[in-house]
């Protein structure tokens, strides 16, 4: 394909990718043939056109997707995520690290499942943070001979991803004990690290915990900077396993409707009956800069 030929010359000459997409699509969708065409130089190109190519396919994937304009960050073009998880992670580079990150924050759980046994064969063969964290989100049975294995040895027993991703796929001894940790902690940024951890789990325990915790009144504050309610951190880690509801996206609560819709949700997925009222609205609050005297 000439615009294939033309960006491949143009990444060999050093040039990064710009984020335009629109030259690889059909019809609105990636085009098949370009996706191919750039998956087959992936196999040939050297690293640094490698990364400039996972890039482009990311993108195009993220661009093109139906929820792209409503806040979402999501791929879900099966052709692009195969890619990401065999081409991309074919060697030790920055391209696979690249190729992981977008894995783990862009794909949602049930595409990840599809690609189980190439994940779970590339832990193995190059364990690595990342990819633990990409197992625990997919709940990919098949590694998990693989986290045991890392549990039980000095070196990754005490990783927190190894611990994540032992509990996302069964181990209810650590689940409970994250969970309980999270519900327990009345420091607002313990509360807000620690939902994040749970949004990592993604169980239906870790996610039930999170729900019933959507009115809390902790509120993270850094000194003359900003005000954020743990709120928005409880709902960050709920969209990171449901991507494809934007009431939970970062820019959906701008008044307090928006959080009585995230409300809604947590009832009717969770069964949540809420034990108190809803805190008065926040979500981040900057602070006024103070210019020269």
């Amino acid at each position: 394909m000439e615009v294939i030929d033309k960006q491949l010359k143009e990444f060999r000459s050093g040039a990064r990718f710009g984020g335009e997409v629109a030259p690889f699509t059909d019809s609105g969708k990636p085009s098949r043939e370009a996706v191919a065409a750039l998956a087959e130089a992936m196999k040939t190109e050297g690293e640094a056109v490698r990364e400039q190519i996972a890039r482009l396919l990311a993108e195009l994937g993220r661009q093109t997707d139906p929820l792209h304009e409503a806040g979402g960050n999501l791929i879900r073009n099966r052709q692009i995520i195969s890619i990401l998880a065999g081409q991309g992670l074919a060697n030790q580079s920055p391209t696979r690290d690249f190729c992981l990150d977008q894995l783990q924050m862009a794909v949602p759980p049930h595409f990840l499942k599809e690609q189980g046994a190439v994940l779970a064969r590339d832990l193995k063969e190059r364990p690595d943070a990342t990819t633990l964290l990409v197992v625990a989100k997919g709940k990919l049975s098949e590694a998990a001979p693989v986290v045991d294995s890392l549990y039980e040895s000095r070196e990754w027993r005490e990783i927190e991803e190894t611990k994540i991703a032992r509990a996302a796929l069964g181990d209810e001894v650590l689940e409970k004990e994250y969970i309980e940790a999270f519900l327990k902690t009345t420091d607002p940024e313990e509360k807000a690290e620690r939902a994040e951890i749970l949004g990592r789990i993604g169980t239906e325990g870790a996610l039930g915990a999170l729900a019933g915790e959507m009115r809390t009144d902790l509120v993270v504050e850094m000194p003359n900077v900003f005000l954020r309610s743990v709120r928005v951190d409880i709902m960050a880690a709920l969209s990171y396993n449901f991507p494809d509801k934007p009431i939970l996206y970062d820019n959906a609560v701008v008044d307090d409707s928006g959080y009585a819709a995230v409300e809604k949700f947590c009832e009717e997925e969770f069964g949540i009956v809420w034990k108190k009222e809803r805190p008065e609205f926040l979500t981040i609050m900057g602070f006024p800069s103070e210019g020269p005297e």
